[in-house]
C-alpha cells in the first residue's frame, strides 16, 4: 500500500515549465523564459528574441502566449508581447526593449499602466514624507 501511495504521488508531482518550446526552422528549440525579451508577429511568422539570437517560428502569438507565465510577459500591441524584464522605457506611444522600440497601443497602454502600477505596490513599499 505504501509503494502504491509514493507512486500516485510521484504521478501527480506538478512541475512548473521553465522555458518555452516551439519549431522553428525544422528543429526543435526550447528558450528559457528569462532570455526572452519580446515576441513580434510578422505576417505568418513569429520572431522570439532572446539575447541576441532570434528564432522564426509558425506558431501563432496567442499559442505563444499562452505558454508564457503570465506574471512576466505583457501583450503591449497585436503583433508584440514584451517580457517586463527588458523593458528599458516609455515613450508616447513605444515601448523600448534592448534596442527595439516596439510599438504600443491605446488598448494595451491602459492594462499596461494598471499592471505596473500592481508590480510596484507589491515590489515597493512607499512611505509619505513626515510634515
Amino acid at each position: 500500500m505504501e509503494k502504491e501511495q509514493t507512486r500516485i504521488e510521484q504521478l501527480v508531482e506538478f512541475l512548473p515549465k521553465t522555458s518555452l518550446c516551439f519549431i522553428s526552422i525544422g528543429n526543435v528549440v526550447a528558450i528559457p523564459f528569462g532570455e526572452i525579451t519580446h515576441i513580434s508577429k510578422y505576417d505568418n511568422e513569429t520572431v522570439i528574441y532572446a539575447g541576441t539570437n532570434s528564432y522564426r517560428t509558425h506558431h501563432n502569438l496567442q499559442e505563444i502566449m499562452n505558454d508564457l507565465p503570465v506574471n512576466d510577459f505583457f501583450r503591449i500591441h497585436k503583433s508584440h508581447v514584451i517580457s517586463l524584464r527588458y523593458m528599458n522605457g516609455v515613450k508616447r506611444k513605444r515601448i523600448r526593449v534592448g534596442e527595439y522600440y516596439l510599438s504600443l497601443s491605446n488598448y494595451y497602454k491602459v492594462q499596461l499602466i494598471r499592471r505596473l502600477g500592481e508590480r510596484l505596490e507589491k515590489e515597493y513599499e512607499f512611505f509619505t514624507s513626515p510634515k
